[in-house]
Order: C-alpha cells, then structure tokens, then sequence
C-alpha cells in the first residue's frame, strides 16, 4: 500500500462507521469519528472502545473521537458516511455546511472542491428510488458530485475489524475517487475492487435484503440447501433484470456488490434473513410494522422494487413473493410454495 498519510472523518459512530474508522486507523491515517449523537461520542472517549455498537474491540490511538461535525471533515481529504440510510440527506445537507473548498489534496477529473465523499450505506431512498450514491449527490454543491464514492459488498463488520479477509467494491464515476479510497482502504486482509457502475452496486446493495428475507422464509420452513441454492440462483437471475433495466450493468451483479453480497445477507446473521425465518416461523408478519426499535431495509426496499418491476413490465416473481408476503397478507409458507411451483429459468 502507498505510504502517504491523509485526513480522513467518518460520519455515523455505529458498528460499520467505527469498523471503517478502526481500519482506516489502523492503515496509520488519522481518523475524525463523529455522530450525531453526543452521548455515544463522549462514551467512545471515555472507554476507548464502542461498548454499544462494537464491544470488545480497543480502538486505536489514530480515531479522534469528535462531537462537531465542522471540525470533524475541517481539512479531510476523504468523508465516509456510514449513517443510517433513513438520515443519509439530513447527514449529507449537514455536511455540505461543513464543507469548505480547500485546496484539492488530488486532481480530480471533472474538479473537485477538495474532498472525496464516500459512503458505506446501503438502501434505496423509497419515495425517489435513489440510490444512496444519488442521494448524496443530489444534496451535495455541484463541484463535489463526481467525487462521490459507492464502498459496498459482504462486509461484515464484526469480521473485517478482527482482520478477516473481506473484499468490497468502491464504485465511482470519478477514476481517481476511486482510486484514494483503494489506496485508504487496503491492507493485507481488507481489498478493494474499482468499478464505474455506482448505480448497478446501489441497486444490488439495496435489492439483496429483498432477496435475504425471501432466503430467510426458506429457512422459516426448514428447507434445505437444494432449496434455498434454487432460490439464490434465481434471485440472481432477477436480480440481473432489474439492475440492467435501472441503467447498471448485468457484470455488476456477479460480483462482490451482488453475488458476493447476496450470500452474506441472504446465507449469514443478516437481520432481514432472520426477519424472513420469524415470518415463516409466526405465519404472519404483523410484527413488522409494529416493530419500531429496528429498522429492516427489505421491507420498504420491496415496495420500491415491486413497484418498479410492473412500471417497467419486469418479470420478477421472487419480488412478487416476497411484495405479497409483507404487502397482501398472504400466507408466507403458500407463497414459497407457489413460487417454487411457477419458477423457470428460460
């Protein structure tokens, strides 16, 4: 990896934001780590640690826990967003604040105001159907649009902050964006692909939970992997329709922001494969919209996905399945069933 050393702040203090601020550190970068919440900021200082959302891991000496935003991305040459996808625009309007146009720390085609904008959120914003990559592009001042950059993949953050081998895509329009985000990133253990599809990763980013909770019912039903590897293989079939009818490249969804990304979520701990076994498990899925305390990505992710297949006359049954499960009220074990019933893949 290049020895030169840049300013980094990481924005959002939850698992995957101290995750990221903890390798970023550990890569010998200083590391401004900020959060919209003061308490968690002032814990993160006392103990040295985030006892809350990443207990027992000692946090290196590099990470500057930061209460001010303005003084957290002050001079940084690279932001990392790794809020909640609900707050990416409230965030990013923060920031575009914070943001004074220093001299460029690289030559950025198309210009730059100086920093690189990053991100590691992954969703769909329901009403627009932006990706997070759109979004923050949307709010940010002209000048840093192209100097936007999509970091996605299986990425888990209990695991690559322990130093399990872990890759993950960064995707930009912007060659020399992505390029500083592979030189912050990597070490021995954490690796960085480039791509230019930004749209293709922020939508297989976002579709996955769709596909995760739908792998989940299949374990709510106890069936096994012959199964469940008929259902991967034609999410990802769909997944490829849906990806090249929103403007990405099919090439993206074989790899690590689709396929690769599909089995952590849909095969691992992720919470909307656990939300789609309780489905199967209970018969019903009411408790979803009453639950207030978690916030599951698949469930407005499939309105958004559902709606846009029958705008653009996608055949997507597995979306179908899963929209009528959350949606319809339709038995969840049935709608498996039929799905397995009606699948083809010519």
């Amino acid at each position: 990896m290049p020895s030169k050393k840049i300013r980094l702040a990481v924005l959002g203090a939850g698992n995957m934001g101290t995750a990221v601020a903890q390798i970023l550190a550990k890569n010998g970068h200083r590391v401004w780590l900020w959060d919209y919440n003061p308490a968690t900021i002032q814990a993160i200082k006392a103990d040295g640690e985030n006892k809350q959302f990443l207990p027992g891991i000692k946090l290196s000496h590099n990470i500057i826990p930061e209460k001010s935003m303005q003084t957290a991305v002050e001079k940084s040459a690279l932001v990392v967003l790794a809020c909640a996808s609900p707050y990416v625009r409230a965030t990013t309007q923060h920031l575009a604040h914070c943001i004074t146009p220093p001299t460029p720390p690289l030559n950025l085609r198309g210009g730059s105001g100086g920093v690189i904008i990053a991100h590691v959120i992954k969703g769909l914003e329901e009403k627009t159907f932006l990706t997070m990559h759109e979004v923050i592009q949307s709010v940010l001042p002209a000048i840093l649009r192209r100097s936007v950059v999509t970091i996605s993949g299986p990425s888990i953050a209990k695991e690559f902050v322990q130093g399990v081998p872990t890759a993950v895509v960064a995707a930009s329009e912007n060659s020399k964006a992505r390029e500083l985000v592979r030189h912050v990133f990597e070490s021995r253990s954490f690796k960085v692909a480039l791509s230019s599809d930004f749209r293709g990763v922020g939508i297989c980013s976002a579709l996955k939970n769709v596909y995760a909770i739908a792998l989940g019912m299949c374990d709510g039903m106890r069936l096994t992997m012959n199964t469940k590897a008929f259902m991967a293989t034609a999410a990802l079939h769909e997944m490829s329709e849906v990806v090249k009818t929103a403007g990405g490249k099919s090439s993206t969804v074989h790899g690590l922001a689709g396929l690769g990304d599909m089995i952590v979520t849909g095969l691992g701990e992720g919470r909307n494969r656990a939300l789609g076994e309780r489905i199967c498990r209970e018969g019903s899925c009411k408790f979803v919209f009453k639950d207030k305390t978690h916030t599951f990505e698949g469930v407005g992710a499939t309105r958004s996905f559902y709606e846009f297949a029958r705008k653009h006359k996608i055949r997507a049954p597995l979306i179908q399945t899963v929209y009528d499960v959350l949606y319809c009220s339709v038995d969840p074990c049935k709608a498996v069933e039929i799905f397995f019933a009606d699948a083809r893949f010519d």
